[in-house]
């Protein structure tokens, strides 16, 4: 996987987040993700932050509001399923100015995954290379039921959703 040691200027990057709900906090439960993507006018995406977090509702919402606020992307995608549906429900993008924009995933994770698969394996998606410590780069536990992997990796609703 490719790296970068230092982002382009803010200015000269295309900030998108994305929200992959879900409900629950017991181990078995998924994940919910906060994606935070920059791209740049070569094409090359710098994946800028993860949040992964097992929480209720009213901590997701205060999450993702503190996501925005500290990257304030262009853009802000919501998948339309689990706790996706209910953020967007509570008007969070109407009452904090959030652009979210609902996408409604299509296939299965399997597929969206295999959809963007050849831009990581042609080195378009760029890592941080010292990334902060609660970064979850890593995003699957090792420690973690099966069932609970597959959610596990934030992938976004659509092949081109995010990419």
């Amino acid at each position: 996987m490719n790296t970068y040691r230092q982002l382009p200027m803010r200015h000269q990057l295309y900030v998108a987040q994305g929200l992959d709900g879900a409900w629950g906090m017991s181990l078995r439960s998924d994940y919910s993700a906060i994606v935070t993507i920059g791209l740049d006018d070569d094409g090359f995406f710098y994946i800028l932050d993860v949040i992964r977090v097992r929480e209720e509702l009213v901590a997701l919402r205060r999450t993702l509001i503190e996501a925005y606020r500290r990257w304030s992307p262009n853009v802000f995608y919501v998948e339309k399923a689990a706790s996706g549906i209910a953020i967007q429900q509570m008007e969070v993008g109407d009452s904090t100015g959030i652009p979210m924009i609902p996408v409604q995933p299509l296939g299965s994770k399997e597929s969206r995954v295999e959809a963007i698969s050849p831009l990581f394996e042609s080195g378009r998606v760029l890592l941080p290379r010292y990334a902060p410590a609660e970064m979850p780069l890593n995003f699957v536990d090792a420690d973690e039921p099966a069932s609970a992997r597959r959610d596990a990796i934030p992938v976004p609703a659509g092949p081109n959703a995010w990419w």
